[in-house]
């Protein structure tokens, strides 16, 4: 079972650290405001900087549809500064909601590459898979 340190902790995002698997592990909540994710990806990307880590599970069972400008800011931006943080593989933990996995899905097709790669998992135990493999 996993261990996870807390780093940062808002209403709208929890982000720590499982040190064992050297995976960053976020959880976005809600309907997220541009600021808050600009805030919550700015430390995301320090954290990656920081401890040298090449995968993230991003949690979105308590995400909200992302609106346009949050869409546009994470892949114009966002997604850009991990890559060259160093973030290699990001595992996605799916919504069960629809309109939410659209949204995401639509941010992670356009952000995916060759150097970051993005796949989308119905369960935490496949996103640890994954990533680890």
């Amino acid at each position: 079972m996993e261990t996870v340190q807390t780093l940062f902790r808002q209403k709208y995002v929890h982000m720590g650290i499982d040190q064992a698997a050297g995976i960053l592990i976020v959880q976005w909540i809600g309907f997220l405001q541009l600021d808050e994710v600009m805030e919550g990806c700015r430390v995301m990307s320090d954290v990656v900087r920081t401890h040298g880590l090449k995968r993230h599970l991003s949690d979105h069972t308590e995400l909200k549809v992302l609106k346009a400008s949050v869409q546009n800011y994470l892949i114009g931006e966002a997604f850009p500064n991990y890559q060259r943080a160093g973030l290699e593989r990001i595992a996605v933990l799916s919504s069960g909601d629809v309109f939410t996995q659209a949204t995401v899905e639509n941010v992670n097709g356009q952000s995916g590459s060759n150097q970051l790669q993005i796949a989308i998992f119905p369960s935490r135990e496949a996103c640890y898979a994954w990533l680890l493999g």
